[in-house]
């Protein structure tokens, strides 16, 4: 009955049916009370009916003594007079108890008719004893004789009905109140039971329809079936029919992101590039089939695992993510080059990554067979080039005749094209051997300040050209590096700021230490790189602009082979720029213990 009723309409219910049951009970009660009100009043009034009765019977009494009627004296007769306006006053008093009740009151009328024919031929009696007629008055008590009787009969029948009433007046009003106080445990204890039971019956049926509800949003959750609808037409059975189109949309969803994800996951596992998610700690939560494969290992085997365990070198997962070409190593011990590339992705539990790994072993070994036919090539080279240079240099001195004036304005270009390419076999050879592991580094306890201070000397002529002051902060700090190899680099770099910086500027050069490692920074105020440029900017034969070349000079080797030294020392390089705002490179080496 209660869930064809809205929710309003049923707690509306609950409360309105014990408010109008307690309504009725106190209505009774009222009408209750009042009916023993007017018990207790009429006893009362009962009891002064009889109280003036007697009064009333006495004074009457009193008059109808003979003894009274049969003197002259006029003392006496004033005395009768005092009596009969007594029986009067009573008389009066007796009808306003008796306005009420009409079968009283028309015995108060006879007794009242009565009573004043009685004092009327009193009154004549007396008269006559006062005119000495005792003849006539002993004839007119004789005829009230009679009268007085058949008055005091009808006064005595009211006085007994009034008694009546005053002794039983008292025993109903008790009644009632007895009554009362049974109709107030049964009316209180039946209303307390009726409020309970409907409260009972409605909270029945909300927790049993509620705990449905309950139980469907944990079935949604786990993905089980959902219990019958427990019916109604009040707001839960809405809500019911509502959860119920929500739950079926939400499978929908499931089921299309079920067939989503384990299209993503084919894709992902027949992808031929290694894929690992790592956590923003930097261990693996899932990998593909590709990736195991490469480390001839299972999947499993690879979730919690810290991703910097799998490549060398070993570093810190910050500055793991800031380095994308590493050495892995198979179950079987075999080692093989990778390169990796990582994207940052933001989840509700905070930030993962989305690393790519690729086997680089063909292109190092089409690199390395690129090298090596460079290096013949270099070697073979350098020897013409060599003689080609000093021949030159012997002509210029005049040691094959004397040149006119414009052959000799030939020469030293020639001189200076030869000059580049000899520098440019020696940066490939140098290449080469870093690349290859052939150059061999004296590792020593180097002071960074004192490298820095022989770098700046070595290009002080190149900054004094353009006007340029190179800012070196202090540093105390001491590397492990080859003192020529990390001289070179850093020559390298403030050549680079220099050539790139406008004149009358500034290079900064500075030391930071870090946990393990010291960061060596250059920076300058010149045009700035693109960001696609910032890891490109380290390969061979790689420049910002094709023009730089002709304009600065160099052949685009420099910064290669800052990179592959930086590498050999166990450090990285890179540089963080912005177009038009100049360029910071930087390279890291170990602190020296």
């Amino acid at each position: 009955m209660l869930k064809g009723l809205k929710l309003s309409n049923q707690l509306l219910l609950l409360v309105l049916t014990p408010l109008v049951l307690e309504l009725g009970f106190i209505c009774w009660l009222y009408c209750a009370f009042s009916d023993m009100e007017r018990q207790a009043e009429q006893a009362e009034d009962a009891r002064q009916i009889v109280t003036h009765i007697n009064k009333l019977v006495r004074s009457a009494c009193t008059i109808a003594a003979k003894d009274r009627f049969a003197s002259a004296d006029h003392v006496l007769a004033a005395s009768n007079d005092e009596l009969i306006q007594e029986c009067r006053q009573e008389l009066h008093i007796l009808y306003t108890y008796t306005e009420k009740n009409p079968e009283e009151k028309k015995l108060l009328d006879t007794f009242n008719s009565s009573m004043e024919e009685g004092i009327r031929q009193a009154t004549a009696i007396q008269d006559c004893i006062l005119r000495r007629d005792l003849a006539t008055a002993v004839k007119l008590r004789t005829d009230l004789v009679p009268l007085l009787h058949e008055t005091m009969k009808t006064l005595e029948a009211f006085r007994k009905e009034a008694a009546r009433l005053e002794e039983f007046a008292p025993h109903i009003v008790h009644q009632r109140r007895e009554l009362i106080k049974q109709a107030l445990i049964v009316g209180i204890s039946l209303n307390v039971l009726i409020a309970l039971s409907l409260a009972l019956i409605a909270n029945k049926s909300l927790v049993r329809r509620l705990r449905v509800l309950s139980d469907n949003a944990n079935a949604v959750e786990l993905n089980l079936p959902l219990e019958p609808s427990p019916g109604g037409r009040d707001e839960i059975a809405q809500l019911d029919k509502s959860f119920r189109k929500m739950a079926a949309g939400l499978a929908t969803a499931r089921a299309y992101e079920k067939m989503e994800r384990q299209r993503l996951l084919q894709i992902i596992h027949g992808l031929p590039l290694g894929l690992a998610l790592v956590d923003e700690v930097g261990d693996i939560e899932m990998t593909n089939k590709t990736f195991a494969t490469m480390l001839l290992k299972d999947e499993e085997d690879l979730v919690h695992v810290s991703i910097c365990s799998l490549f060398e070198p070993r570093l810190e997962f910050e500055t793991f993510l800031q380095k994308n070409q590493f050495e892995a190593t198979k179950t079987d011990g075999t080692k093989f080059p990778v390169e990796l590339a990582s994207a940052s992705i933001e989840t509700r539990e905070g930030i993962c990554w989305l690393m790519l790994i690729v086997d680089i072993t063909e292109r190092h070994e089409l690199d390395r067979m690129k090298q090596q036919f460079v290096a013949v090539v270099s070697h073979e080279l350098r020897t013409p080039l060599t003689n080609m240079g000093m021949f030159l240099a012997t002509v210029e001195k005049g040691l094959y005749g004397h040149l006119d004036d414009s052959g000799m304005d030939v020469l030293p270009g020639i001189r200076q094209g030869v000059d580049r390419l000899i520098k440019l076999t020696t940066d490939l050879m140098d290449v080469e051997r870093l690349e290859s592991g052939a150059l061999q580094l004296e590792i020593v306890d180097l002071p960074i300040e004192r490298c820095i201070q022989e770098a700046v000397k070595t290009v002080a002529r190149q900054a004094e050209a353009k006007r340029i002051t190179i800012d070196c902060k202090p540093s105390q700090w001491h590397v492990n590096g080859d003192n020529e190899r990390i001289l070179q680099v850093l020559v390298n770099l403030l050549s680079n700021a220099i050539k790139f910086c406008p004149p009358d500027s500034t290079v900064s050069v500075q030391a930071t230490k870090g946990d393990t490692m010291v960061r060596i920074e250059i920076s300058d105020n010149g045009p700035g790189l693109p960001p696609e440029l910032h890891e490109k900017i380290f390969n061979r034969f790689q420049q910002v602009n094709i023009d730089d070349s002709k304009k600065l000079g160099g052949a685009g080797l420099g910064l290669a082979i800052c990179k592959s030294i930086v590498e050999q020392h166990g450090g990285i390089i890179g540089v963080e720029s912005e177009p038009g705002t100049g360029a910071r490179f930087w390279f890291t080496l170990p602190l020296c213990a």
